[in-house]
């Protein structure tokens, strides 16, 4: 089968991914992020699958959605598509895009379909889908699609989280799988983000007041871990107003984004000098001002190695959403465990 990459990684600031394939002679589509797509790159498909809300896994759909044909179906979770369709009404302005065409690509957003988690969806004829959490974020999916050609499971981005239901992958070990395209963020390094919170947790214990800029959902899960830190037990952690319509999404499709009432919104509280210590979480600005607290919600190595090796059927594994910068690295580390790497452009699978 050929599988076509429209971006594995651009630099160590940012990674885009978009895949296509051919299978029961449809062209299906994984995920929509890629840069240099063009109108022509998505005119032919039949469908188009979104694993989640990071832009840089359908950010080229914002432009690219009315090129779709008319009968090209959009597949994600109801949670992604909502969170999706909130930051697009965000993005766009009459200014920048006219509009007619605002309304015409909002109207689009609003028409993509959804799946649930674990329930088989026939496309047509032989060609069926189904959704599996991937633990990246609320409502992230792994999508697995079968044909009498294939059995291909996509990871999108993934993670394992001990102990959170909603930070956690789950895909039967039984699935037949022929072909895995998979996470490789971190495939060089290990899981490091419980050290690195604990240690920057110890560096601020004794700041009062203290705001940290992130990414929404970086916000919601850094704030849940925050509040098990035995040296924050004073803090009480707010999140600012500007991530209210996140939360509220998140809250809606029944994840729960406080804790122990330790977790708070800003307009809960008349003056911030009615509260001893604060940390404060806000998105405002967070390019600039994400640093430090910049934790990483993908999978470990380890973790890659045993969800490769879980399944019956040996299937063959291929890593995507890698550091370009470190493909030779990522080569090697490949061949120790009999992995393909993928690259941008044809891949042969």
């Amino acid at each position: 089968m050929k599988l076509i990459s429209y971006g594995i990684g651009t630099d160590p600031e940012r990674k885009i991914t978009t895949y296509k394939f051919e299978t029961c002679g449809k062209v299906i589509m994984l995920d929509c992020g890629g840069d240099q797509l063009t109108p022509s790159d998505v005119s032919d498909v039949d469908y188009l699958f979104i694993s989640h809300e990071h832009l840089d896994h359908w950010q080229a759909l914002v432009r690219l959605i009315t090129y779709l044909k008319n009968d090209c179906v959009v597949y994600t979770t109801q949670t992604t598509k909502k969170i999706m369709a909130e930051m697009v009404r965000q993005m766009l302005t009459y200014e920048k895009s006219g509009a007619v065409k605002t309304a015409e690509v909002i109207n689009r957003f609003d028409n993509i379909q959804t799946l649930f988690f674990f329930s088989e969806h026939k496309l047509e004829g032989d060609l069926r889908v189904t959704l599996y959490p991937s633990g990246h974020t609320f409502g992230s999916s792994m999508i697995y699609l079968v044909s009498p050609e294939l059995k291909l499971l996509y990871t999108g981005d993934m993670d394992f989280v001990e102990g959170k239901d909603y930070r956690k992958y789950y895909c039967p070990e039984l699935l037949e799988v022929d072909v895995i395209i998979m996470d490789g963020t971190n495939f060089l390094g290990n899981d490091f983000k419980t050290q690195f919170i604990n240690k920057k947790a110890g560096a601020v214990k004794h700041i009062n007041h203290i705001t940290f800029h992130v990414r929404p959902e970086k916000a919601v899960f850094l704030a849940q871990k925050l509040s098990e830190i035995r040296c924050l037990a004073d803090h009480v952690i707010i999140y600012e107003n500007d991530l209210n319509w996140y939360l509220r999404i998140i809250s809606e499709q029944g994840y729960n984004a406080y804790a122990l009432n330790k977790i708070v919104l800003d307009n809960h509280f008349m003056t911030p000098r009615e509260i001893p210590k604060t940390i404060r979480l806000s998105s405002r600005k967070y390019e600039k001002f994400n640093v430090d607290w910049s934790f990483g919600l993908h999978i470990s190595k380890d973790d890659i190695v045993a969800f490769a090796h879980q399944f019956k059927s040996f299937p063959k594994i291929y890593l995507g959403h890698y550091w370009l910068n470190d493909q030779e690295k990522y080569l090697e580390a490949c061949r120790n465990y009999d992995f393909q790497l993928l690259k941008e452009g044809v891949n042969a699978l």
